[in-house]
Order: structure tokens, then sequence, then C-alpha cells
């Protein structure tokens, strides 16, 4: 999977709703490229600690953990 096709998938992975062929794909990709890595995180940081929309619910949130 090239780093076009990860970056938007990268909110669908966070959220797990993401197909498992995708997510195997996403998950190999994310230990061999640092730069997706790094935006994933970006991503995730991004989403956790908002002040506007929606938040995680608990559940959610303890999932990703």
């Amino acid at each position: 999977m090239s780093c076009e096709r990860i970056q938007p998938e990268l909110v669908a992975y966070h959220f797990g709703v993401i197909e498992d062929a995708a997510r195997r794909e996403v998950e190999e990709h994310l230990t061999t490229c640092a730069a997706c890595l790094r935006s994933f995180l970006a991503v995730k940081r991004d989403i956790e600690t908002a002040e506007s929309g929606p938040r995680p619910s608990p559940a959610v949130r303890e999932r990703l953990r």
C-alpha cells in the first residue's frame, strides 16, 4: 500500500472501522514508513485532544488504548 492510499485510511483505522484486509495493509505500511506513522500519530493526537467536536465514547477510547 502506498502513502497516497494510506493517508485517507488513517481516521478509519484510528476508529477501527476499516475492513480487515485494509487494516492489515495499513498496519504493515505503518511499520515500514516513518512519515505515515507520524501522520497517524498526529491524527490520533488531534482526535483525542480536540476541544471541539464529538468526543469518542469511553468504550471507544478504551478499545483504542
